[in-house]
């Protein structure tokens, strides 16, 4: 820009000397001033220019520009300029300059051009130089950081966007849209099209945040939000945005934000939560996701007064299928149950896999009362077992399995959530003593309680192979024709071609397992009734369930959850185990019972050798039928193996007593117990109830 000042005035050497101009133009700070003649000697060099250029003063006057901070190309180019300015009687034109410091470094200046002429007529120039060093630095900054903004938004998948609230007009970068999949000519121009691109299950929310943003709040605008439409509809997106102006109200005038796809990282955050909270296999909730929502049922349920129930579930016979058919099969398997289980509960519950073949299922708001709570519980228990013991076809091969669960009840969080999962774990492992197959509450008081009212109402539940067990009782009366006991054995239509009834030998060692823990379930429900209780209950044992080696361990179990006396429970055993190592085995295991106080009783007594008494304790000893039948019911025989019984302090037991007559050979022969068709074919469980109770001068209704 030209001066106003007159040629006249500016170019006038001014009223004092030169040493007296030099000295004030040193005074002016923030300024680097220097004199030089036409050739471009320096004259003058003030101290501003010492600190902006490096030269101290003695080194620079006498110098030409391009021997210190004006390369000599240069310095000639400018100099050329100074001339034809001076020859016309005009100004030299200001401008910014990047010129050298003594050290090397580059300054850039802004130069301002005057020229005066002396009394004498000499002329000299005077250059007024102003630091842009800094905000050079600033202003190459400011670009270096724009063109990395734009690199970053276009390898980055992010778009600037600015909204003009007042005639909502939205403007979107080029990066938009590449970015939401959309023709340039269709990008939303306004923040009310905007909205109508967004799903419509996100766009109250999105309405939301803005209006919290508009109305003052002074946190940056943060939402997410899926795309309803185009392309790319689905995909998740995220806005961060700011008020960038204010009109004369206060009011936002202009909102800028950003715009990215983060579809990839909610894909990752998913995959990421569910390698955290779910199987990989079965995709069922893990272990953690179970205590959480656990701790969550617990504190609805304080709220609500309503119960809830931890089942803990094993799989019963899955090692045989992972290790015989390989963990591929095993795999299938579990990933079938888990199916089965899901289709059993509620879309409220939880079924969760905690590894191998443990399974958890969490059964929130069940109901408000203790018994209302156990009936739905049992009923589902249940309904497990059977869903897990129908047959698992897996490719070519049909597989056979079955579950013991654990049962716990919580109210509230009155338990740990852990202590909760151990509660129904070491019911879990009761219910697999009982025989597998079933389930096992852990408050024994509910056990108990819950196992008489199935009873009463006819529940049994289900063998893996779908049949259920129909227990048959056959009376033993005293010689004083007093009912001391029964024998209990399942009666199944196509077991060994017909119906197994009493005395006819082992059963399969699966239904054994259910003959007994039924007949402790019935023993705990006679405890209620003085007549029942007084009652033996007997239960056929064959070899291979004797072999093995967890048998007595699971029958002292059976007993214990029940709170049951070990004498009311008889296990008759075939005295004819000829075999050594069979006999062994069942030696070890009788006597471990026998310790417990649990009854044995051998069969065959009068044809077997009578050492295998000396290495199988006896409570009782069932004689032979060849010596109890009619013909042989007065045999001297008989009489000696009466009294042999009498002699090692067991009981002897006569079978199939058939008549009075042969009852009353067998009383004068010394007066066996005594069980058979005499006191009728075998009865269920209720008519053999009434029969007792009968017989004893009671009612049914009375004995309730």
């Amino acid at each position: 820009m030209k001066s106003t000042v007159s040629t006249h005035a500016r170019h006038t050497w001014p009223a004092f000397d030169e040493a007296a101009l030099f000295a004030l133009l040193d005074c002016i700070p923030g300024t680097a001033i220097q004199a030089y003649t036409p050739d471009g000697t320096l004259v003058f060099w003030g101290a501003q220019s010492e600190t902006l250029y490096g030269w101290p003063r003695s080194e620079a006057v006498g110098r030409k520009l391009g021997e210190l901070f004006m390369p000599p190309e240069q310095a000639a180019a400018f100099m050329g300029d100074v001339i034809r300015a001076l020859a016309q009687g005009g100004d030299i034109e200001p401008g910014v300059f990047s010129l050298q410091a003594r050290d090397g470094r580059t300054v850039s200046v802004y130069s301002s051009h005057t020229w005066l002429r002396k009394p004498d007529g000499q002329v000299l120039l005077f250059c007024m130089d102003t630091d842009l060093t800094t905000l050079e630095a600033a202003r190459q900054d400011a670009q270096r950081a724009r063109r990395r903004l734009d690199f970053l938004l276009q390898t980055s998948g992010e778009s600037v966007w600015e909204w003009y609230t007042a005639d909502d007009a939205l403007v979107h970068g080029p990066q938009a849209a590449s970015l939401f999949g959309l023709p340039a000519d269709q990008l939303p121009v306004s923040m009310h099209e905007q909205l109508e691109l967004i799903a419509e299950a996100d766009r109250e929310r999105v309405r939301g945040v803005q209006a919290a943003c508009l109305a003052g709040e002074e946190r940056p605008l943060r939402v997410e939000y899926r795309l309803g439409r185009g392309e790319y509809a689905g995909r998740w997106f995220e806005e961060r945005a700011h008020v960038i102006e204010r009109d004369a109200a206060g009011q936002p005038s202009l909102v800028m934000g950003i715009v990215a796809d983060v579809d990839e990282r909610h894909r990752a955050d998913d995959a990421i939560r569910t390698l955290a909270y779910y199987d990989p296999l079965t995709k069922l909730p893990n272990r953690r996701l179970l205590l959480e929502r656990l701790q969550h049922a617990q504190a609805l349920g304080e709220r609500s007064g309503l119960r809830g129930a931890v089942l803990f579930l094993d799989l019963d016979g899955f090692k045989a299928v992972n290790d015989g058919y390989g963990h591929a099969t095993g795999d299938l398997l579990l990933q079938a149950v888990a199916t089965r289980l899901v289709a059993c509960v509620r879309a409220s519950d939880t079924v969760a896999r905690l590894g191998g073949d443990e399974f958890v299922i969490l059964l929130e708001q069940v109901a408000e009362g203790e018994a209302k709570t156990c009936e739905r519980i049992v009923a589902l228990a249940d309904k497990l077992c059977q869903a897990l013991a129908s047959a698992f076809q897996l490719g070519e091969h049909s597989h056979q399995i079955s579950t013991s669960i654990g049962i716990s009840l919580f109210l509230g969080s009155h338990e740990d959530a852990n202590a909760l999962l151990e509660q129904a774990d070491r019911a879990l492992y009761r219910a697999k003593h009982a025989g597998r197959n079933t389930w096992r509450f852990h408050c024994e008081r509910l056990q108990r309680r819950f196992s008489r009212s199935l009873l009463q109402a006819g529940s049994l539940t289900a063998r893996p192979d779908g049949v259920v067990p129909d227990l048959a009782f056959y009376p033993r009366a005293n010689a004083r024709l007093e009912v001391v006991g029964a024998t209990a054995a399942a009666a199944l239509p196509g077991i060994r071609g017909g119906a197994t009834g009493f005395g006819q030998g082992a059963q399969p060692p699966g239904l054994e397992r259910q003959t007994l823990q039924l007949a402790c379930d019935i023993l705990a429900r006679w405890q209620a009734d003085p007549v029942l209780a007084r009652l033996v209950l007997s239960v056929e044992v064959g070899a291979a369930l004797l072999s093995d080696a967890g048998f007595a361990r699971d029958v002292t179990a059976m007993l214990g959850e029940r709170d049951l006396a070990a004498t009311n429970l008889e296990l008759v055993v075939d005295a004819d185990l000829t075999d050594d190592a069979r006999l062994q085995a069942a030696r070890t295991q009788v006597r471990r019972l026998a310790d417990d106080g649990v009854r044995v009783a051998l069969t065959g007594f009068g044809a077997t050798p009578l050492t295998v008494l000396d290495r199988l304790p006896a409570h009782a000893l069932y004689l032979d039928e060849t010596l109890t039948g009619c013909l042989g019911a007065s045999s001297p025989a008989l009489r000696a193996a009466i009294a042999c019984a009498r002699a090692l302090g067991v009981d002897a037991v006569a079978r199939n007593v058939q008549s009075a007559r042969q009852f009353q050979r067998l009383r004068d022969a010394g007066g066996p117990l005594a069980e058979g068709p005499l006191f009728g074919q075998g009865r269920t469980l209720d008519a053999f109830e009434h029969w007792v109770l009968a017989r004893s001068g009671r009612h049914r209704d009375e004995a309730a």
